[in-house]
């Protein structure tokens, strides 16, 4: 894994910022938080409801993260949008490129403290 594939996956993340969600767009909704907002507060909530109910916080946190990752690549996607199996697959080989660094570093997980690797946790959140 090389320290630019790592820097290309940052740099992606916070493009989440300037990614509006596209419900709140279609109903017009005057400033429509981004995904990363969407992102931040799911997560918040994961951490404080995952303590509350004596759940595996950490987990719920990482899948918190992750769970919108893709639309880094696809956008904030709707039902409305009619996305073909074919534009699916290809969005989803450009995002498991630019993803490669975190799916590596979270499959050590004796290195790195995870108990789970994302792949693993965006299977189970699907």
């Amino acid at each position: 894994m090389k320290n630019t594939e790592i820097i290309e996956l940052f740099h992606s993340i916070g493009n989440l910022k300037k990614i509006k969600r596209a419900g709140w767009l279609r109903h017009g909704i005057p400033d429509p938080e981004t995904v990363a907002d969407h992102s931040f507060r799911t997560t918040f909530i994961a951490m404080i409801l995952g303590d509350i109910l004596k759940l595996d916080t950490a987990k719920l946190m990482r899948m918190a993260l992750i769970h919108d990752i893709a639309e880094i690549v696809t956008g904030d996607i709707t039902p409305q949008n009619n996305i073909t199996n074919r534009e699916k697959q290809e969005k989803e080989k450009k995002l498991s490129r630019i993803c490669y660094p975190l799916y590596q570093i979270s499959s050590h997980t004796k290195t790195y403290g995870w108990n789970m690797n994302v792949r693993k946790l965006q299977r189970q959140y699907l």
